[in-house]
């Protein structure tokens, strides 16, 4: 049966979009020289399934003899853990979804520079922060879902239509203090401004067919 709402999907990944060596890079751009060579291991804290990350990491060790210890989980809890480890913490290297995550590690002072002509040199400007905190490995796409048999792409084809009258009892989304609507909110703000965001986002509440989903982890 088709579903009767339209539905905020936050979870679609797309494959890495750079080189796809990227994550092996990131290693050999922070492991250089004397410190690769002594390096027996490096310890991961992630916030990507395991199943995606894995691999290119078991490749890495493949190739370079060097030891992936991978702890995964939410980002909001590995952010936690940094913050009560501190200077003690046995991480290397923190990889987490979405700019609003790393936003927030780096406002935590948990995240230090990078100097690398590798990762310069793989990883458009755009896609890192400009304090050199971080370096973008992946995209992931923030799509639509609804049912092609009661909706068009006429009627619908981007977020901001989502605020149209047409839309009233029908919408489904996650609640506010998601990380994930948090960044689409300032999408559209670099896009239309803090008044046309407001704009829309009342509208949208507006469309709600229930109240949104409370999602506790970021």
């Amino acid at each position: 049966m088709a579903t009767k709402f339209v539905i905020f999907l936050n979870n679609v990944f797309q494959p890495v979009v750079f080189d796809g060596w990227a994550v092996v890079l990131l290693f050999l751009a922070i492991f250089t020289g004397s410190t690769l060579a002594m390096a027996a291991e490096v310890n991961i804290y992630s916030g990507r399934k395991e199943a995606l990350i894995k691999p290119v990491l078991d490749q890495f060790t493949e190739n370079t003899g060097i030891i992936v210890n991978l702890v995964s989980g939410r980002a909001g809890q590995l952010r936690e853990r940094l913050l009560v480890e501190g200077r003690n913490t046995p991480a290397d290297i923190l990889i987490t979804s979405d700019a609003a995550n790393l936003y927030r590690a780096t406002e935590a002072g948990l995240l230090q520079p990078v100097e690398s002509n590798i990762l310069d040199s793989q990883i458009p400007t755009n896609y890192r922060d400009k304090g050199r905190h971080w370096f973008g490995l992946s995209l992931r796409a923030r799509v639509l879902v609804y049912s092609v048999d009661r909706v068009s792409t006429d009627e619908l084809s981007t977020y901001e239509d989502l605020a149209s009258k047409n839309w009233r009892d029908r919408i489904s989304v996650r609640s506010s203090s998601n990380v994930y609507n948090q960044s689409l909110i300032a999408s559209l703000i670099v896009a239309h401004g803090i008044d046309g965001a407001e704009q829309w986002a009342k509208g949208l509440v507006k469309n709600f067919a229930r109240s949104p989903f409370l999602y506790i982890f970021s």
